[in-house]
């Protein structure tokens, strides 16, 4: 089990390591798409997946629809975007779900 263990956390560190490298960090994406997908559908696992895909597909859309549209000809990294506006939306909604 534990060699097991640890040939699945080499493969995921691997894996995610290259996602990165090609896609750059868009972390907040992440985290932020099942929270949404979370209040959309409800308790139901297999509709919070395909909700999760949906909406971190779209997030990061509309992310570079924007970088493209107000940047012009500079070049501002996805991650830097998703990090400005994800950030405080994602603090928002862990607050409120603490309810402080």
């Amino acid at each position: 089990v534990a060699m097991l263990t640890r040939v699945v956390l080499a493969a995921v560190g691997l894996t995610v390591g290259a996602a990165v490298s090609i896609a750059g960090v868009v972390g907040f994406v992440g985290l932020l798409a099942p929270l949404l997908g979370r209040r959309i559908v409800g308790p139901m696992h297999r509709g919070l997946i395909w909700a999760s895909v949906s909406l971190g597909a779209v997030i990061v859309l509309a992310a570079d629809v924007t970088i493209r549209a107000l940047a012009g000809n500079v070049e501002i990294p996805l991650g830097v975007v998703t990090a400005a506006v994800g950030g405080p939306v994602l603090v928002a909604i862990l607050l409120r779900r603490r309810k402080l």
